[in-house]
């Protein structure tokens, strides 16, 4: 792999899961100056390794966008190279990996880093678009972008109420990506303290984030589903991109992975997923809330059913959004930096990623 390219613009989406960054990605995805590349972080353990299908409908490995991209990039995803890089991808998709990416050390970190630097411009490159969105959500490969010095990258920090989220995992959802028995048939179903714990540690993470110099803006499921326009006008905004109008439509593109919205065909008019309201059972919703009340009550969100969101003061792009006006926002950062180490090794919490 060779080649010199400039900074590729990359608006990546990160958060938990379910929290609505499969259509929110297909409607910024309009802009006729951006690609959405879906979740980027599968591209090679789901899309090479187990040919999953393209969010344009064909497997990955021939897609127009990704069959070009594997050519230039390594020769043919089928070749060796193109398939070491299968391996050592799945490899590096693993928990235990997630605070070497945060501090940026190690030698996966750097191989993985120098992969990045050619694929993403890649894509800008054989797509001939200005901004490549990427909805991986998964705060340890915003952490390898960030560090990545071909990568411009700036971040949509997406959120949801944890209730919401935790009653959204708890689902069964099949996976229309798998092709012909390739993949995974389902979406997996995690645990609620499961969900709850990463709700926390993500959010907190791409807050850290955010406060180093990533340029952040903050979008709440329930404002997004109410506001779309003031949405779309603060994530175009971080690359200084015009808005014109909500479409009336969601972009096909060439997404990776994601849940079934990622194969809809429709308009682009969405609706607030609430059912955890009145169906979550109560002692999951109470463990839930406990879990998460530190982080939670930054973001606007409450315990009570009744009125679990409280409005918040929208932020300019490109600063930290999210804390309230009736929030310390020091002691957020310090609880946050709290967070940090203890998924950290110890001593490099601070350390520059």
């Amino acid at each position: 792999m060779t080649g010199s390219y400039p900074r590729t613009k990359v608006l990546y989406i990160g958060g938990e899961g379910r929290s609505g960054s499969t259509v929110l990605e297909r409607i910024l995805a309009t802009d006729p100056q951006t690609c959405a590349v879906g979740e980027a972080k599968y591209l090679f353990e789901r899309g090479i390794g187990s040919g999953e299908l393209c969010g344009c409908g064909q497997p990955v490995p021939e897609c127009e966008l990704w069959s070009v991209v594997g050519d230039r990039l390594v020769g043919g995803w089928d070749s060796a190279e193109g398939q070491e890089l299968v391996r050592f991808f799945t490899a590096l998709d693993s928990p235990r990996k997630l605070p070497a990416a945060v501090v940026g050390r190690g030698s996966q970190v750097r191989r993985a880093r120098a992969v990045l630097s050619e694929l993403y411009p890649l894509i800008a490159e054989v797509s001939g678009c200005d901004v490549i969105i990427d909805s991986s959500k998964h705060p340890a490969w915003a952490y390898l972008l960030a560090g990545t010095d071909a990568v411009d990258l700036r971040v949509i920090h997406l959120v949801r109420h944890p209730s919401g989220v935790v009653q959204s995992w708890s689902r069964a959802v099949e996976r229309p990506q798998a092709n012909n028995g390739a993949g995974d048939q389902m979406m997996p179903a995690h645990s609620p303290v499961e969900v709850a714990v990463r709700w926390s540690i993500f959010n907190r993470l791409f807050h850290r984030l955010g406060r180093r110099s990533v340029p952040t803006v903050l979008v709440r499921y329930e404002d997004y589903v109410d506001d779309l326009e003031g949405t779309l006008r603060a994530c175009f905004g971080l690359f200084g991109l015009p808005y014109s109008s909500t479409p009336d439509e969601m972009a096909t593109g060439h997404g990776i992975a994601g849940n079934p919205a990622r194969f809809a065909r429709g308009d682009a008019k969405i609706t607030q997923d609430d059912r955890w309201v009145t169906e979550l059972g109560n002692r999951t919703h109470r463990m839930v809330s406990a879990l998460t009340w530190r982080t939670r009550s930054v973001y606007g969100y409450r315990a009570s059913r009744t009125t679990p969101v409280v409005p918040m003061v929208r932020h300019a792009p490109g600063r930290i959004a999210g804390v309230t006006a009736d929030t310390d926002a020091d002691h957020f950062d310090q609880t946050t930096d709290g967070i940090a180490r203890s998924v950290l090794p110890h001593g490099q919490a601070d350390s520059s990623s």
